[in-house]
C-alpha cells in the first residue's frame, strides 16, 4: 500500500462509487479522463490493490525516474509509435494485477 492511499484518503475522504465492481482479485483495466495532476493519487486511495498507470516518457528523467519507477508507472513515448508500451502493459497486467489508461493521452 502506497503513501498515496493513507494521505488522500485522509486529507481529500474521496467518495467511491461503484467499487463494487472493483474486484477483490484478478486482472482489470481502468480508463478514464485525466483532469487534474490528482487523478492517479485519487485513484490510488480508493483500492488497496496496486495500479500501474500508463505515464508519459516526460517524468522519467533525471531524478524523478527513480520515484516513478517505483511507483509502477509504465512509459509512454508520445513522440513516436512506441510499439513497446504495449507488451510492457501487458506484462504489467499479468503480474500486477490492475493497469490504469487515461485515454486524452493518446490522441
Amino acid at each position: 500500500m502506497t503513501l498515496f492511499y493513507y494521505l488522500f484518503k485522509v486529507l481529500y475522504r474521496p467518495k467511491i462509487e461503484g467499487k463494487e465492481n472493483i474486484k477483490a482479485k484478478g486482472r482489470l483495466i481502468l480508463a478514464g479522463n485525466h483532469t487534474n495532476n490528482f487523478d492517479s493519487p485519487l485513484l490510488m486511495s480508493c483500492t488497496k490493490r496496486n495500479i500501474n498507470f500508463l505515464a508519459k516518457v516526460e517524468l522519467f528523467k533525471g531524478f524523478k525516474k527513480v520515484f516513478f519507477d517505483n511507483m509502477g508507472l509504465i512509459p509512454v513515448d508520445r513522440s513516436k509509435k512506441d510499439h513497446n508500451v504495449l507488451e510492457n502493459a501487458y506484462n504489467y497486467l499479468i503480474y500486477s494485477s490492475i493497469n490504469c489508461i487515461f485515454f486524452q493521452h493518446i490522441f
